[in-house]
């Protein structure tokens, strides 16, 4: 099932609606890992980092009024070139899925197989809070890109490099919380982001400890995936949830407290898998995968921070499992962040869902790194030409799938794809999910199972929709949509509805406005059609 846009902008492009896994269960890496090819994540031995060259000598980062600490009371004032961040809030309330989304909690639906459906009455503490700049705390607006690009000695995370925009003790990250869902960047109106979507905070520098919450201020712990202090866990809920999708396409949260719980100790979610799952394991939730550094990468595939067992190099194999390591260690940015993926040699090394994305060379055992993203189409996205490896690269999955790829818009002139299963009939299809086979344009002989009346954002219409199924605006100058049949003329319209030509689907006619006019609830005319009253 196909990303929608609608919810995309909703969540700041971090809440992936989807199917078979749920999105917030898998962290997406949408771009390849390790463009600078493997490494431990480490840096080069520059020395310990201080309190910063703006206080030479001065207390650590994470300290009251230095970057990453509390800020000073009373004024809440933190040291010079920085800022107190408020912590977020709804309403002067906590901040929850709910409360600040309008996600509704779910339950299973009964009704329909595979989906789930609002609860009736919700409880409020079975709601999903969402915690940003926990207290308040002292950072800077940073450039999050220099802590993803090597610096001038071709190693990730060096002194040089990352911290540019931060002090020497704090590093620039764009993650909040250890479960993510926000982004720094969705907290800032566009003409705020400094550095458009890569706009993150300074934060405090830490090490990983499975044990402990690595030293970070109270409220906050240390993030396994970049080594940076986050804002920590507070509620079971927050380890326990899940989106959810509902058959008309909208999502709920649904909470499995066979997921994990949160550690007050630690302040991160911590879970007892089942057996000793390891690198390169299928996985649909990252309580699938190795206990305090697992992660379930999307392809549906577990993957670890602090890449345990690691070799040195020049193999950066790791994640010994009876005497053969089965990953690759790749650098993962921030505070000298790393992650250890399935290595692999041809996509069919790597599980159903995933490709083999080529390292440019050879460590240990493997070529490439398996992860769940595509590519088959060749474009030049910079326009400059002629195409070149810099511009793209061709990833094909495994013999039995083919690469079910994104439409091109104005945000991604070179989208990846999936690597999904194909059909030709509608009966190679789940019928229970509505699924029908939508074939590929000529020449292809195959398709994809698609659901059919799925939500869709005014930005992409039909972009988003299937089956040549057409975007209807569920208000009059609203901002979602619903997939939906289109018609060409009266005749393909149910009796009393006629073609609405201008958007391509069927409309109620209607002869003057504001309510009472239409008959279905909450419509009022407009325009000579009845539409959704926005109001």
């Amino acid at each position: 099932m196909r990303t929608h846009s609608s919810y995309l902008g909703l969540l700041g492009a971090l809440l992936l609606v989807g199917c078979p896994t749920n999105p917030i269960d898998i962290i997406m890496l949408d771009v390849p890992a390790g463009d600078a090819g493997p490494g431990d994540g480490g840096r080069a031995d520059t020395g310990p980092r201080d309190g910063g060259p703006d206080a030479p000598g001065g207390p650590a980062c994470g300290t009251a009024g230095r970057i990453g600490g509390p800020c000073r009371t009373p004024g809440n004032t933190c040291e010079t070139g920085s800022m107190c961040q408020g912590e977020l809030s709804s309403m002067g309330m906590p901040f929850t899925i709910r409360s600040g989304f309008g996600i509704e909690q779910g339950e299973a639906d009964p009704s329909n197989p595979g989906y789930f459906r609002e609860v009736t009455t919700p409880d409020p503490a079975d709601d999903v809070p969402l915690v940003a700049a926990e207290g308040g705390f002292c950072t800077r607006l940073c450039d999050a890109t220099l802590a993803l690009e090597p610096g001038p000695d071709g190693m990730f995370g060096t002194i040089d490099d990352v911290d540019m925009d931060c002090s020497s003790c704090s590093t620039c990250s764009t993650s909040i919380g250890t479960i993510g869902l926000l982004a720094t960047y969705i907290l800032y109106p566009e003409e705020m982001r400094t550095f458009g979507n890569d706009t993150g905070w300074c934060r405090a520098d830490c090490e990983f400890n499975p044990e402990t919450n690595g030293g970070c201020p109270d409220g906050y712990t240390c993030s396994a995936s970049g080594n940076v202090c986050v804002e920590a866990c507070q509620s079971d809920t927050e380890c326990q949830f899940s989106f959810e999708n509902q058959r008309n396409g909208t999502v709920v949260t649904v909470l499995d407290p066979s997921r994990g719980t949160c550690n007050a100790t630690t302040g991160r979610c911590e879970w007892t898998p089942t057996g000793t799952p390891h690198v390169g394991d299928a996985c649909e939730s990252s309580s699938d995968c190795a206990a305090d550094v697992g992660v379930c990468i999307n392809g549906g595939t577990c993957a670890t921070y602090t890449c345990p067992d690691a070799e040195p190099g020049p193999s950066f194999n790791c994640d010994l499992d009876g005497g053969v390591r089965n990953g690759i260690c790749l650098g993962n940015g921030e505070n000298f962040g790393s992650i250890c993926i399935a290595g692999c040699n041809t996509s069919d090394d790597c599980n159903p869902g995933n490709a083999c994305l080529p390292l440019g060379m050879t460590a240990g055992r493997f070529t490439g790194y398996c992860l769940g993203i595509c590519d088959v189409v060749a474009s030049d996205p910079d326009g400059a030409g002629p195409l070149t490896a810099a511009d793209d690269e061709i990833w094909n999955c495994r013999t039995d799938e083919r690469c079910d790829m994104n439409p091109v818009t104005s945000d991604d002139a070179d989208p990846n794809g999936t690597c999904r299963p194909t059909c030709t009939v509608d009966g190679d299809c789940d019928a229970t999910l509505g699924e029908r086979c939508e074939l590929q344009p000529a020449p292809a002989t195959f398709g994809f199972c698609r659901v059919p009346d799925q939500v869709c954002s005014p930005d992409a219409l039909d972009a988003d929709c299937f089956l040549d199924q057409v975007c209807d605006l569920l208000a009059f100058e609203g901002n979602l949509g619903l997939c939906t049949d289109g018609c060409t003329a009266d005749g393909d319209c149910a009796m009393g509805d006629v073609c609405d030509t201008a958007r391509g689907v069927c409309r109620t006619p209607c002869t003057g406005t504001g309510a009472g006019v239409c008959t279905a609830p909450a419509e009022v005319c407009q325009a000579g059609y009845c539409e959704q009253n926005t109001m």
